[in-house]
């Protein structure tokens, strides 16, 4: 018996037309996908009264900019889906800004692709705490705030946060990358499961802890007074990093490579990769690779530095040497 390739044929047909149409209609939107939302977007403005302190953001899909106020007062712009708009209250103290999430009908039958925005412009620059959280979108602080405490808490997203201090500063992204420049903080740590994390012109006075599954790390001019850190799936490169205590740093699949950097004690390991670079100071060095050459020439004096590989080689240098 044989089988008939009309059927075929006609969905084969009836594809390629699907495809045409398709190409047709991003060709008619310029190739904007934006102008396929179907979600209808409103602009609001809020001017609450009352002081506070403490700031809590929780928004489903808004990019979140705060920035110094101009006038003196609190403002705060929303671009939103008409059908789940922003709330603003003070009460206690505390400013809030929330959205409610959206109904999982509302993920499956519409398509979300313009990204809302929430600007909060603040009339101060210092407070007690900042605590937002998002599900997808980013938070951006570009202005000279002082926070004694902040978190935050993203899925899908990124944190860029600039010129600001912190007393404790926690960052804890899904996906995403965080990038901190020209900051100080009393402890910093932040956490990234996909993503890249960059250190740029940061100062704690505390422990700077750091976490990444995939996704590269980078440190340049960084000042602490503990260092430590693990990174699953990613190399971490340091520049002109001093810790004035300790330094431990851990891979998997990555290697470690600092230039021109130091610490009082240091523990450096990684399962795949090398280990490279210099060290500042003399250093007595305690190194093994399992499958790889080792060169580093130790100190008659100077603080403990282990390093250990599996796959690897290690090539360290420090102070003369």
């Amino acid at each position: 018996m044989k089988t008939s390739k009309r059927p075929l044929r006609t969905a084969f047909i009836l594809i390629l037309a699907g495809l045409v149409i398709c190409f047709a209609g991003l060709a008619a939107a310029d190739f904007d996908f934006t102008r396929l939302d179907s979600t209808a977007y409103v602009d609001s403005k809020h001017a609450p009264e009352g002081e506070f302190t403490r700031i809590s953001v929780d928004t489903d899909r808004a990019d979140v900019y705060i920035c110094i106020s101009e006038s003196g007062k609190c403002e705060i712009e929303c671009h939103e889906p008409e059908k789940r708009l922003h709330s603003v209250s003070v009460r206690d103290g505390v400013l809030s800004i929330s959205q409610e999430k959206a109904k999982w009908y509302e993920e499956f039958f519409f398509m979300n692709l313009k990204r809302p925005r929430v600007t909060l412009r603040l009339p101060k620059a210092q407070y007690e705490s900042l605590r937002l959280a998002g599900s997808t979108g980013s938070v951006y602080i570009r202005d000279a705030f002082t926070f004694a405490d902040a978190y935050f808490t993203l899925s899908t997203g990124d944190a860029e946060i600039s010129g600001s201090a912190f007393g404790a500063l926690e960052i804890r992204l899904s996906t995403g990358d965080i990038t901190l420049a020209d900051i100080s903080a009393s402890s910093l740590d932040t956490r990234v499961s996909t993503g890249d994390t960059v250190f740029k012109n940061v100062n704690v006075k505390g422990a700077l802890s750091f976490s990444a599954s995939t996704g590269k790390t980078r440190f340049e001019h960084v000042v602490c007074a503990d260092l430590r850190g693990t990174s699953t799936t990613g190399s971490v490169y340091l520049s002109d990093v001093r810790a004035s205590a300790s330094m431990q740093i851990k891979c998997s699949t990555g290697g470690i490579r600092l230039t021109d950097c130091d610490a009082e004690t240091l523990e450096l390991s990684a399962s795949t990769g090398d280990i490279e670079g210099n060290l500042i100071s003399a250093k007595t060095f305690d190194a093994h690779a399992s499958t790889g050459k080792v060169s580093c020439v130790s100190s008659a004096a100077g603080g403990l530095c282990t390093v250990r590989t599996s796959t690897g080689d290690i090539r360290l240098k420090a102070g003369n040497n």
